[in-house]
């Protein structure tokens, strides 16, 4: 079962989260902040196919855990969901995730932003 990491602080979220892909068939593995974020990814990289991060948090945001991951995994699939704009990310960083899901979202774009961060290359087909 693929592995997504869920890095967010609020438990109603990550609950939702966890709740929508392992519905989609996926593993949620759950961390509350971006300390725990980098730790679960740097034991489990290779087994993570994605990570869905919050950039607000305790302890490191969002923002420092993935400048962290993509110092040592340049092609990790990043997809960022947050209510605020991303002031702290400049251009450059930005184009690197594979997307941004806006706050707060509901089950099917969660799922529909997934989709397409580990599809890129498939295009939806509107009848």
């Amino acid at each position: 079962m693929p592995k997504i990491l869920v890095v967010e602080d609020d438990p109603i979220v990550q609950e939702l989260c966890r709740a929508v892909l392992n519905r989609e068939g996926f593993e949620a593995i759950v961390a509350g902040n971006g300390v725990e974020g980098l730790e679960f990814f740097l034991k489990s990289h290779a087994e993570i196919v994605l990570i869905l991060s919050d950039i607000i948090m305790p302890r490191m945001n969002g923002i420092e855990m993935i400048r962290s991951i993509f110092s040592t995994h340049a092609h990790a699939n990043v997809l960022v969901m947050s209510g605020t704009p991303l002031f702290g990310f400049p251009p450059h960083e930005v184009a690197r995730l594979c997307g941004v899901l806006k706050k707060p979202f509901t089950n099917a774009q969660l799922v529909h932003a997934v989709n397409r961060c580990l599809n890129p290359g498939d295009e939806l087909i509107s009848e």
